[in-house]
């Protein structure tokens, strides 16, 4: 299959991102490389450019953010495995802990601190 025909897709089984949501980004890069390439162009043209070229992630970010591509391509920070592989992703503030993680984790304190940890964090 062409490179072209794969764009956007997040493997054989994965959601294909949408192609409009990267379009500002596309539009704003031409627009600089014509700049660029017009030998008549002003400082004006320039930095009117560069202004919406700087603009255009946040624009795609706006567009995906609440798309079902988030929620697809999640993974636990831990482990790796994306969440149509695990139950459940639990969120902190900068990482997603899956439920095997969780529990492998529960399994190391109860051998190193034995069963009765939980109790006496609860009573702290």
């Amino acid at each position: 299959m062409p490179a072209r025909g794969r764009r956007g897709s997040c493997g054989a089984n994965g959601p294909r991102l949408a192609i409009s949501a990267w379009q500002p980004f596309d539009r704003s890069l031409e627009t600089m490389l014509a700049i660029l390439d017009d030998p008549g162009a002003d400082l004006r043209a320039y930095a009117t450019a560069l202004d919406r070229l700087a603009d255009a992630p946040e624009a795609v970010a706006d567009a995906l953010h609440d798309s079902d591509i988030n929620a697809v391509l999640a993974s636990c920070t831990f482990c790796g495995k994306r969440s149509r592989q695990v139950r459940r992703l639990i969120a902190g503030p900068e990482v997603l802990t899956c439920d095997q993680c969780v529990s492998t984790c529960v399994t190391v304190l109860d051998d190193e601190l034995s069963s009765g940890w939980r109790e006496r964090h609860d009573s702290a």
